[in-house]
């Protein structure tokens, strides 16, 4: 038996899986390098876009001390405004989540026409400031603790999608993203009413994400939506 030529043998096909194993991971590197760029892309574009689309959002609950007949035609809370560091840009609901009709007179707050003694009082710059109005009715109240957080708002999707049709390579500019890549945009509304931008006709080298949100929708409330991404 010929050990040496065994041993040659083996050693030759050592080279050739090594070389074998080299060529794989020459064609398929690229491939990895690409997915990994592609999915940092998709990861930065993800915050860019949620900071394009949301905005501060100030919460806090409000209970009345009166112990009235319902429904109560109006009532002012003295000071509302100095207590609470709010500005008019506010919306009140009871707690069945119904928009309650909110006024301004001086440094107070005005209800009209509800039965509830429980609110949560909401304020954001994508609000529109209440309007002036009086009540001879003065009620005292209790303020629970405000909240401030970051909230998706259906109309700031809208304008960001007006945005990408007017100024797609601005925004491409603005998110680092390079000049041979590009992405989409959708939300999916909670009654699946879809907003999106104009599809491209791509069948590969797409990476895409959805991601589940809370936003503020047109109609004024905290509804489930999905931000959907695609990067290529």
């Amino acid at each position: 038996m010929n050990k040496r030529g065994t041993h040659v043998g083996v050693v030759i096909s050592f080279v050739v899986f090594i070389i074998f194993l080299l060529a794989i991971y020459a064609i398929i590197k690229p491939v990895l390098t690409k997915q990994k760029d592609k999915e940092l892309l998709l990861n930065n574009l993800q915050g860019e876009v949620i900071g394009k689309i949301s905005d501060d959002l100030i919460s806090t609950t409000l209970l009345l001390d009166f112990v009235h007949g319902s429904p109560i035609e109006c009532v002012y809370l003295t000071d509302f405004f100095p207590e609470t560091n709010l500005s008019q840009k506010i919306i009140v609901k009871d707690k069945d989540s119904n928009l309650i009709n909110a006024a301004i007179s001086g440094q107070n707050l005005v209800l009209f026409d509800f039965n509830s003694k429980f609110f949560k009082v909401y304020q954001s710059e994508n609000f529109d400031e209440i309007a002036e109005g009086n009540c001879d009715s003065e009620e005292t109240f209790n303020l629970g603790l405000a909240r401030k957080s970051k909230t998706v708002f259906e109309e700031k999707i809208v304008s960001f999608l007006g945005d990408y049709s007017q100024d797609y390579e601005s925004l491409k500019i603005e998110f680092n993203i390079p000049g041979d890549s590009g992405f989409e945009f959708s939300f999916t509304l909670s009654n699946k009413t879809i907003l999106k931008t104009q599809e491209r006709n791509l069948s590969t080298g797409v990476y895409s994400s959805q991601f589940q949100t809370i936003y503020f929708s047109e109609d004024a409330n905290l509804s489930l939506g999905y931000l959907n991404l695609r990067v290529w």
